[in-house]
């Protein structure tokens, strides 16, 4: 490891290739050059100017051997499938960038006492900047403020942007995390009313639309989030929800998805279970995809499964998506069926217990919501109420007109519009 506030020379931005990661073994540590070579930090102005920190290979989720190995030899493996990264390569990591940031700054006039000089102009000019120095001279024990910590790196990292051009504007990770939360939270006309009135202190929409992309789950057309949502149950502590699905109409087009390398908006086709084929269409030449499109319909619907949390009284969350996949519309109630099932078993192993489901009016819903309570028809293969996972619904006795099994594996509802009726 190297010391606080390590000191490197200008000469290391010359440095590339092997001499580069040289280098970082010799001042740094192996694990240090290795995390560098693994993300293709073939230069300290590689470094210098990425989007990404060092250390953001840690959430990286992927199979691959070497990501794995570097992995395993900078950080910890926790029963969570969760990686942390070792206090000492988290110390190396950000002693270079430290450094390597201050190779960027411009100098300044200082006394040989290490004092900066500030001339009566620039204080009349911006009077602010004494009551700051006084700030600063009398809060000594600033990083002991829980709530002047993000002040300072704010502060921080606006004065660093503003000695430079705006094309070498860099925000530091608490301002990419603020910068994400501010957007949500007051959408994109709030957000950038701030951002031009302090210029320098957030990043543009484009770079936080990179930022963005970092962070966030891919979707799959047609894959089932189940332990994504286990993970958003359990930070709830929530073990109970109701599920529903839905179709909306969406323009009939067909886009390449890198992501997956596949042709997204053919319709995929539906397997025994209800779930959707993955990745159906990985076409790799021209007249694969001119014949996709003469044999394939295209998607006119998109049909998405939601979960919602039952949650306690005063605590709120929105639904919880767990597929989307595109559809013609052409798909019989066995489908239905077979899908809600298999959501049910696969919930069910994650401590997730789906209490019903919800549809609207067509008339296949309506059939598979008939089978599965018993409702004047039955499945002929199963039953359902023979299912361990059952419960009795205690109905009055007194409730002659009222038809209804009372032991049922799941309640269904029927949604008309704004209204929900119990079927």
């Amino acid at each position: 490891m190297t010391s606080s506030g390590t000191s490197l020379s200008p000469d290391l931005f010359m440095l590339k290739g092997k001499t580069f990661y040289d280098f970082l073994e010799s001042e740094f540590s192996f694990e240090i050059k290795e995390i560098a070579r693994l993300q293709g930090y073939s230069s300290a102005r590689s470094l210098l100017h990425s989007h990404r920190h060092l250390l953001d290979f840690i959430r990286i989720k992927s199979n691959d051997p070497t990501l794995i190995f570097i992995k395993q030899l900078a950080a910890f493996h926790q029963n969570d499938d969760t990686w942390t990264v070792k206090a000492g390569i988290q110390y190396d990591a950000e002693q270079l960038m430290s450094a390597v940031n201050r190779l960027e700054e411009p100098e300044t006039t200082s006394r040989s006492d290490g004092s900066i000089l500030v001339s009566n102009d620039v204080l009349s000019r911006f009077p602010w900047l004494k009551n700051l120095i006084i700030f600063c001279q009398n809060s000594f024990s600033i990083e002991d403020r829980n709530d002047l910590n993000f002040l300072s790196s704010f502060i921080e990292n606006l004065s660093n942007n503003l000695t430079k051009s705006p094309n070498r504007y860099r925000y530091s990770h608490e301002i990419e995390q603020f910068a994400l939360i501010l957007s949500i939270l007051g959408r994109r006309q709030v957000y950038e009313y701030v951002r031009i009135n302090l210029p320098g202190s957030l990043p543009s929409l484009t770079t936080l639309s990179t930022i963005f992309n970092q962070y966030r789950e891919k979707f799959l057309e047609g894959e089932f989030r189940f332990d994504s949502m286990k993970s958003h149950f359990e930070s709830m502590e929530v073990k109970y929800a109701f599920g529903a699905e839905d179709c909306t109409g969406v323009i009939r087009k067909v886009c390449y998805d890198s992501w997956s390398n596949s042709f997204v908006g053919f319709c995929p086709r539906l397997q025994n279970d209800g779930f959707p084929q993955l990745s159906s269409f990985v076409i790799e030449s021209i007249s694969d995809l001119e014949i996709a499109f003469e044999t394939q319909s295209l998607s006119s619907l998109l049909n998405v499964c939601a979960i919602q949390p039952i949650t306690s009284k005063g605590q709120h969350s929105s639904p919880f998506v767990l597929a989307a996949f595109g559809s013609d519309n052409k798909f019989e109630t066995h489908h239905i069926i077979a899908r809600w099932l298999k959501i049910f078993d696969e919930s069910l192993k994650r401590g997730v217990r789906i209490l019903g489901f919800s549809a609207d009016c067509d008339s296949r819903y309506l059939r598979t919501m008939r089978l599965v309570t018993n409702f004047f028809a039955s499945l002929p293969n199963i039953d359902l109420r023979q299912s361990p996972h059952v419960y009795k619904v205690d109905i009055p006795s007194s409730w002659k007109w009222f038809y209804f099994d009372p032991k049922q594996l799941f309640l269904v509802f029927q949604v008309i519009k704004d209204r929900v009726l119990y079927n």
